[in-house]
C-alpha cells in the first residue's frame, strides 16, 4: 500500500471517529476546559517584578475582586481533573477504535459477466464510511459467459464462500463487511445470493446503466408491493409450478407458456415494472420478504420444485437469492431468459438442499409437461 494511500485511509478514520455519535468523554473535556478557563479569569492577582540599575519596579494586576481565592482553586482543580479524565478517556477511546477498525475488512464481490466495469470497479466505489482494509473478491466470468461456458462460470460463483473465507482469515464474521454487485445472469446472480447467506454483513449496491457508477440502494421506499396472483387456484399436491416475478420487466407469458406448457404458473408482479426504478433497500427487503412468504407456502402445497422466473435487478435478485432457504423450501431451478432464441429459456440454474446443477432446456425438468 503507497504511502498516499495509508494517509488517505487514516485521514478517513480520523474523521469518521470525529463525526461519529458525540462520546460522553467530550462532554467532560468540554466542561473541564470551561472550569479551568473560568477559574482562571474569576479572580486571580498576578505581578511583575524588575529593576534596572538602581531603579526598582513593581506591577500588579487582578482580573477581578470578587470570587474568594479558595473557591477558585477548588474550581480550577476540578476543571483540570474533569479535563484530563475526559482526554484520558478519548485518548484511550480513539486506541480502541483503531484497533477495531485495523482488525477489520470489507471484502468487495464484484461480478462481472454482462458489462466491463473495469474502469469503475465496484472495490473503487466503495465509501470511505466502512472502515477497513479492503480486499477485493473479484468474479469476472465474462470470457466464460462468451465462451458458452456457464458452467464453469457457475462453478466460479459456487466457489464465492470459500474466497471470502480466505481474505477473511483469521477475521470473525462481526468485524467483515461483504460489499456485493455486478452485472451477471439473473440465474447466477441468484445463485450468488444464496451462496451469500452464511456470509455476515452484507451491502449490496447496483450499477447505474445511465450514469455508469455504482450506487447504494439509498432512496425512500415508496410502499409499491408485489400482486401475488395464481396461489389460490393452485391445487394442493401439484409437483411443480413456475413462479413468475416481474419486477425490473414484465415475464415474458407467451415464452413461459411455450416452454413450460401446461405447468401452473403463480406470479409476483409490481404494478408497472421498469428497469432502473429499485433503488430502495428497505423495498427490495419487503420484496423479498413477499417472494420468500410465497415460496413457503408453495412448499405447505406440496410443491416440490419452482421453475423460477425472474425478470429483476442485479440487486433485487441476489437479495431474493439470499432470502431463499436451500434447507426448508423446495428447490429451485432459477432460469435465463433471452428474447432471441427458442426456446427462450436456454438453461437454468438448479439449486437444491445439498448441491447446485446446471440444466439445460432439453432436460426434464423443461420438456415433461
Amino acid at each position: 500500500m503507497s504511502w498516499s494511500s495509508k494517509l488517505q485511509d487514516w485521514i478517513s478514520l480520523l474523521v469518521h471517529w470525529i463525526t461519529r455519535r458525540r462520546h460522553p468523554s467530550r462532554f467532560m473535556l468540554h466542561a473541564g476546559v470551561g472550569m479551568v478557563a473560568a477559574s482562571l479569569a474569576g479572580g486571580w492577582t498576578f505581578g511583575v517584578r524588575g529593576s534596572a540599575g538602581a531603579l526598582h519596579l513593581a506591577g500588579f494586576a487582578s482580573t477581578s475582586d470578587g470570587l474568594p481565592k479558595s473557591l477558585l482553586v477548588v474550581v480550577l482543580f476540578f476543571g483540570l481533573l474533569l479535563a484530563l479524565t475526559g482526554a484520558g478517556v478519548l485518548l484511550f477511546d480513539w486506541k480502541s477504535f483503531r484497533n477495531a477498525a485495523e482488525r477489520s475488512a470489507v471484502v468487495v464481490v464484484e461480478f462481472r459477466g454482462l458489462i466491463d466495469t473495469s474502469d469503475s470497479s465496484l472495490l473503487k466505489s466503495v465509501p470511505r464510511g466502512l472502515i477497513g482494509q479492503r480486499l477485493d473478491a473479484l468474479i469476472d466470468v465474462r470470457e466464460l459467459a462468451v465462451a458458452g461456458a456457464i458452467k464453469q462460470a457457475m462453478q466460479k460463483v459456487v466457489a464465492m464462500p470459500d474466497l471470502i473465507r480466505l481474505l477473511r482469515g483469521s477475521r470473525a464474521k462481526s468485524d467483515v463487511q461483504v460489499v456485493v454487485g455486478g452485472v451477471l445472469h439473473v440465474p447466477l446472480l441468484f445463485l450468488a445470493g444464496a451462496m451469500l447467506d452464511d456470509e455476515g454483513r452484507v451491502l449490496p449496491f447496483d450499477w447505474d446503466r445511465v450514469s455508469e457508477v455504482w450506487k447504494a440502494l439509498d432512496e425512500p421506499d415508496d410502499g409499491e408491493r408485489f400482486t401475488l396472483s395464481g396461489m389460490d387456484e393452485l391445487p394442493s399436491g401439484t409437483p411443480r409450478v413456475v413462479l413468475a416475478i416481474s419486477a425490473s420487466y414484465l415475464s415474458d407469458a407467451f415464452a413461459i407458456k411455450d416452454s413450460f406448457g401446461d405447468v401452473p404458473v403463480v406470479s409476483l408482479s409490481l404494478a408497472n415494472p421498469l428497469p432502473g426504478t429499485l433503488w430502495s433497500g428497505a423495498k427490495q427487503d419487503a420484496l423479498a420478504a413477499q417472494f420468500t412468504a410465497a415460496v413457503a407456502t408453495l412448499g405447505n402445497k406440496g410443491v416440490k420444485r419452482i421453475s423460477l422466473v425472474l425478470a429483476a435487478s442485479s440487486t433485487l435478485a441476489l437479495r431474493m437469492g439470499r432470502a431463499y432457504d436451500r434447507r426448508n423450501m423446495p428447490e429451485i431451478a432459477c432460469y435465463q431468459y433471452e428474447r432471441k432464441p427458442t426456446p427462450a429459456y436456454p438453461w437454468s440454474v438448479l439449486i437444491g438442499p445439498s448441491d447446485v446443477e446446471l440444466i439445460p432446456t432439453t432436460s426434464e425438468d423443461v420438456t415433461s409437461r
